[in-house]
């Protein structure tokens, strides 16, 4: 019998954060969807609530060596995406940790850790 084949994970991951009240409401499109994210997001490929450490993002996609891009629309909302297999797989990691352990505080500097430093 032969193992069953695994999944094709797109070297491509974008997901889209809203704003709602203290928590951030997450979109995963199904083009985005990796086994690793399966168990953290609904059917529909939303996860919430979720609180967000933008600056843990930052310096985790950064020890990986990787980049991604964010843009933040006028109304608050955050859409990241990263490209390239590393770079998809640094930010389905980090959001695995985030959506499950919730926020991730490493440092006391005092700004609210769910606020992106995008602009």
């Amino acid at each position: 019998m032969e193992p069953a084949s695994r999944r094709e994970v797109p070297p491509l991951l974008n997901v889209f954060f809203l704003k709602e009240g203290d928590a951030w409401r997450l979109h995963l499109g199904p083009e985005s969807f990796r086994p690793s994210l399966e168990r953290l997001f609904d059917y529909n490929g939303e996860a919430y609530p979720v609180l967000v450490d933008w600056e843990d993002l930052d310096r985790h996609m950064a020890a990986r060596g990787v980049e991604y891009d964010a843009h933040m629309s006028h109304a608050g909302s955050v859409e990241l995406t990263a490209r390239g297999a590393a770079a998809a797989d640094a930010l389905a990691e980090w959001l695995a940790t985030s959506i499950s352990s919730g926020l991730r505080l490493t440092h006391e500097d005092g700004h609210d850790a769910s606020k992106p430093a995008t602009g």
